[in-house]
């Protein structure tokens, strides 16, 4: 079997995905649990993971058409968390070039509790900047009154759900919701739009498939109930990806086809020991109109500052392979063979074989497995790459 390889060289959109700050006054109630304190001095450099992250991005010239932030700016609903919280990730936009800053809520962000105001959970988003979670007038009305927006940017199409829209009180944030009507609401607005847009990408705070843990401390109890429903809406009006926060520990899963991916935390230490985590943030490079990509991944380490992840999650994963496993280990066998090739470095196999970098976590995994009946491979550690492929048989 023959497959044609599809290069997206140019035209991925690249997006920056930064979430969960938990950023909050290091004198806040609580306890300390993040490196992100809003009176902490920028000096050290690498002591401070917004600096840190800065000044990664101007020495390595790294720029995105988007910054997404899937919630918990704040930490325990603290309002200078969230106020200099908002002014990093503005900071960070500038410092991208990004185009747009998304963000959505999440239950760090309100105030379920009534602690700062007894009658409206929503009190500090609604009152912090008019550019809050994001910049358009009517799509923020509607985020807060129909639990979801649709924002056209050109040819980007972003669905951002408010995964916290019923965090009323302590009782009722102890799980996310979505209704029969908001999923019916929801279908209504998609199928209303005729337009044809190369992006399309949602975003929320919970995750909408159960992510299990490592043990019981954290156990999954906050998924988005009847999240599956939500994904199946997104697959028929053809999304490429579900990006989310809340779960500090990154991962990537794909779901009927949907890839739903979890950001982890740029700087909490909740969950992060449990889940053998590090902190972290990513640039998800999207290919036009179908769900296939490359995202990149670094971990942060305190005093030390950003590097290529090591750690939970690999330096470089994709989704959105065309070929199957076995056909793809075969077409690379065959071609050795017809070649007469004993072995092919990095950048060799890669040009020959661009799929190779799509394959997921999981079915590279598998088809390393394949590949080990007729050769000898020399992989990466960070990235996973392949260094050489070498033929044994």
């Amino acid at each position: 079997m023959v497959f044609e390889e599809n290069l997206f060289l140019m035209e991925e959109l690249k997006i920056a995905v930064v979430s969960d700050l938990h950023c909050n006054h290091s004198r806040s109630e609580g306890g300390i649990d993040t490196w992100l304190l809003s009176d902490n001095m920028r000096r050290p450099v690498h002591q401070h993971p917004v600096q840190s992250l800065i000044d990664l991005i101007k020495k390595d010239e790294l720029k995105v058409d988007l910054l997404i932030c899937p919630g918990d700016i704040s930490n325990r609903t603290d309002p200078q968390g969230l106020i200099t919280g908002w002014s990093f990730l503005e900071e960070l936009k500038v410092s991208f070039y990004a185009s747009h800053l998304i963000a959505t809520l999440g239950n760090h962000d309100v105030d379920s509790r009534g602690i700062h105001n007894k009658y409206d959970f929503l009190n500090m988003p609604r009152n912090l900047k008019d550019n809050f979670p994001f910049e358009f007038p009517l799509e923020r009305k509607s985020f807060i009154a129909d639990s979801f927006c649709i924002i056209d940017l050109g040819e980007i199409l972003i669905f951002n759900f408010n995964s916290v829209h019923s965090h009323t009180n302590k009782l009722s944030a102890e799980e996310s919701i979505i209704s029969d009507d908001i999923l019916e609401n929801i279908k209504n607005e998609l199928g209303y739009i005729k337009k044809e847009y190369k992006y399309k990408i949602a975003i929320t705070h919970h995750h909408p498939i159960k992510h299990s843990n490592v043990g019981f401390k954290y156990k999954d109890k906050d998924s988005i109930e009847k999240g599956d429903k939500l994904i199946d809406i997104l697959i028929e009006f053809n999304f490429q990806i579900f990006i989310h926060g809340h779960k500090h520990e990154p991962k990537l899963t794909i779901y009927n086809g949907l890839p739903i991916f979890a950001s982890g935390s740029i700087s909490s230490h909740m969950n992060i020991m449990e889940t053998n985590s590090k902190n972290n943030f990513h640039i998800v490079e999207l290919a036009p109109s179908e769900s296939r990509g490359i995202i990149r991944s670094w971990d942060y380490t305190y005093g030390v500052g950003w590097s290529p992840s090591t750690s939970k999650i690999k330096s470089e994963i994709g989704f959105g392979a065309k070929a199957g496993v076995k056909d793809y280990s075969k077409m690379i066998l065959d071609h050795f063979i017809f070649h007469k090739l004993e072995r092919m470095n990095n950048v060799d196999f890669i040009e020959t074989f661009p799929d190779f970098k799509f394959f997921p976590p999981i079915d590279k995994d598998k088809l390393f497995i394949e590949l080990q009946a007729n050769f000898e491979i020399v992989q990466e550690y960070s990235s996973g790459l392949i260094k050489e492929i070498i033929k044994t048989t």
